[in-house]
């Protein structure tokens, strides 16, 4: 199965999730057991992959962008869909200036 991970590049491994007590850092393993850490993350990155068959953890190739709240894949799709209107556009531009000539 296949679940949302976070990637805690202390700890270079995934968890679940995380939560702060008493000013220490709980990580939740994927199998529900709790650890603690004293020392805070330097970084965090979400839109991983956490496979609990294989246990492998990896970056989702969806990734989000979060100015616009839309996937990668939809961005680049809109991108094109607006080429294609843009180039449609100029093309009847064209016809209608060279069919008045």
């Amino acid at each position: 199965m296949k679940e949302n991970a976070i990637y805690i590049s202390n700890l270079e491994n995934c968890v679940k999730d995380y939560y702060i007590s008493n000013g220490k850092i709980n990580y939740v393993n994927f199998n529900n057991e709790i650890f603690t850490s004293i020392d805070f993350p330097k970084d965090i990155y979400t839109n991983f992959i956490y496979d609990t068959d294989t246990k492998i953890c990896y970056m989702s190739k969806n990734e989000i962008i979060p100015n616009l709240g839309i996937y990668e894949y939809q961005f680049n799709f809109l991108m094109g869909l607006t080429a294609i209107l843009i180039a449609f556009s100029f093309l009847i531009g064209l016809i209608i200036v060279g069919a008045t000539r």
